[in-house]
């Protein structure tokens, strides 16, 4: 696969690297002026993409879910994300891979092939207070859009921000007639009072962590991937989220109140430790 080479950090934009400043997509792009378009978003730990393979493959069904042609397949991504983080000496960072509704004639139907970006990004500094102390949500009433497709479609998380804010929490997260569905960027999981563990399986996006998580707990506890309602939420001993740069991280409080003893939970607790040791054992496997 040929790419025009610059100096400096490199973004791939449709075939081409170039430096991320002269990157871009036209203004005309669906991306831009209709919020048409889907990504993935996977870290890079000492220089090993994790869970790469499964990234792909979601980014593959959500562009064929919102009838995008990817010309690219997972082989030929992956040729491409190593290569960026070659030029980019991306050691420890983020990969983005975003696929837009790309140019459309009229503003509003698809265009003819969509654009592709690739880009590596610094990961934010993990804040420990999140994982000692835990994380405050409140909770709103909505439905995301075609929830199972990995949209780049935020408007109501961002929209939600200042009451976020104004509530003194961490995040939101979306209920909908009853059912708890997930956060903006991160899934769910509830324990009981019983020691058993609940995640929503309807109106979410299946995320990779919360594929790692449920098999993690599988093995140390009764774990049930299905629907989770409002009352298991404000009745739950323990609660935490998980996602691709929180891993797992304890809540602490929900509305306001407390969640179990207010403190993050031995399962909770447990399971961090698991997924750190699984993720330790795939770099192992993997590195040079």
């Amino acid at each position: 696969m040929e790419v025009l080479m610059k100096e400096g950090k490199l973004v791939y934009v449709n075939g081409l690297l170039l430096e991320a400043e002269q990157a871009y997509v036209g203004i005309e792009d669906l991306a831009l002026n209709r919020g048409y378009g889907v990504f993935d978003f996977f870290r890079v730990r000492d220089g090993v993409p994790l869970f790469m393979e499964a990234h792909l493959h979601r980014l593959q069904h959500s562009a064929r879910q919102m009838h995008l042609t990817l010309q690219l397949n997972d082989e030929q991504l992956s040729q491409l994300v190593h290569h960026l983080i070659a030029q980019n000496a991306c050691k420890d960072c983020g990969i983005k891979i975003l696929v837009t509704g790309g140019i459309s004639a009229n503003g509003y139907s698809l265009g003819s092939s969509p654009n592709v970006v690739i880009s590596t990004h610094e990961l934010p500094p993990q804040n420990p207070a999140h994982y000692t102390s835990g994380l405050r949500l409140i909770t709103h009433e909505y439905r995301r859009d075609l929830p199972a497709v990995k949209t780049i479609n935020y408007l109501m998380g961002i929209w939600l921000q200042p009451m976020v804010t104004q509530a003194g929490a961490d995040d939101v997260l979306y209920c909908w007639q009853g059912e708890v569905h997930e956060c903006p960027r991160s899934n769910i999981f509830i324990v009981s009072r019983s020691g058993e563990v609940f995640t929503p399986v309807h109106g979410v996006l299946h995320g990779i962590t919360r594929r790692h998580v449920l098999n993690l707990s599988r093995h140390r506890y009764p774990t049930h991937d299905t629907e989770v309602t409002r009352d298991m939420l404000y009745d739950a001993a323990e609660i935490f989220v998980t996602s691709t740069t929180k891993r797992i991280a304890p809540v602490v409080s929900i509305d306001g109140d407390p969640v179990g003893n207010g403190q993050p939970g031995p399962i909770t607790r447990q399971l961090m430790d698991d997924l750190q040791q699984f993720e330790w054992q795939y770099l192992e496997e993997r590195r040079p």
